[in-house]
């Protein structure tokens, strides 16, 4: 535990901190995934421990949060666990037959951190069924796991991702275009391009709202869009996503010079 909250504020790796946890509940697979609620097959993010990758040649199974969360996707309370066993998976059927190609019996979601369009959710994947204690054991501490995420530093989720691309398949790529680039890849508003070009620049919301004349309802609608369109669930990881360049390199020292 004291593994998670150092990796929640990046003093401990996160592959270490979900090696860790897998260690402490017997779960041979341990993912971190970040989810869109418009499209939760497709996890913008996944931070993963896997045990289990040499027994099968496939590739990892999707995030199984949608399958277990069905239709409270997005609204689950922070902190609670839902399980399923892969046999309940019969609707679907890809996603069983790569669970049980690793030999995992049974998956418990833990919703971390609720967003409006994104959350995150700690996935663990088990060789069997739990009992009655096992799962007494995960609820007493998922509620410490989300409040320990929620306080997190900004950006560790993508500044692991992006680290751990470049050293290998560990980590699903996420969408790390520059929102400022010129060919718009998030398709940003002109509105919410100066947004953007500003809080780059350092500015408050204070300072947006001066230098856009604009009030603080419609800079918070300006943002949530924002946040939408480039996938990240706060101003923190918005302005840790424009401090990086196209390497993942960040530019804070170069940002006063950005026009």
């Amino acid at each position: 535990m004291a593994a998670w909250v150092r990796a929640a504020h990046g003093a401990t790796a996160l592959p270490v901190a979900l090696r860790k946890l897998g260690e402490v509940f017997d779960a041979p697979v341990v993912r971190l995934c970040r989810l869109r609620h418009a499209d939760p097959a497709r996890p913008q993010y996944v931070v993963s421990h896997d045990a289990t990758a040499n027994l099968s040649e496939a590739g990892a199974p999707a995030s199984c949060a949608a399958a277990v969360l069905g239709p409270y996707l997005g609204t689950a309370r922070e902190g609670s666990i839902w399980a399923a066993d892969t046999q309940e998976f019969h609707d679907l059927p890809r996603l069983q037959t790569a669970l049980r190609a690793r030999r995992l019996g049974a998956t418990v979601v833990v919703p971390i951190c609720q967003g409006p369009r994104v959350s995150d959710y700690l996935e663990m994947h088990f060789a069997h069924p739990l009992s009655g204690p096992e799962t007494d054991e995960i609820e007493a501490l998922a509620a410490i796991l989300s409040e320990a995420w929620k306080d997190r530093a900004p950006g560790i989720l993508l500044t692991t991702v992006e680290r751990d691309t470049r050293r290998g398949p560990a980590a699903a790529r996420p969408d790390t275009a520059d929102p400022l680039a010129m060919a718009n890849p998030y398709r940003l508003s002109r509105a919410e391009y100066r947004v953007c070009l500003l809080l780059r620049q350092g500015l408050t919301r204070d300072g947006l709202q001066g230098a856009l004349a604009i009030s603080r309802s419609t800079l918070n609608t300006h943002l949530q869009n924002i946040y939408a369109k480039t996938g990240v669930p706060s101003q923190a990881d918005l302005v840790h996503l424009l401090m990086r360049d196209a390497a993942g390199h960040d530019i804070r020292g170069r940002a006063a010079h950005v026009a």
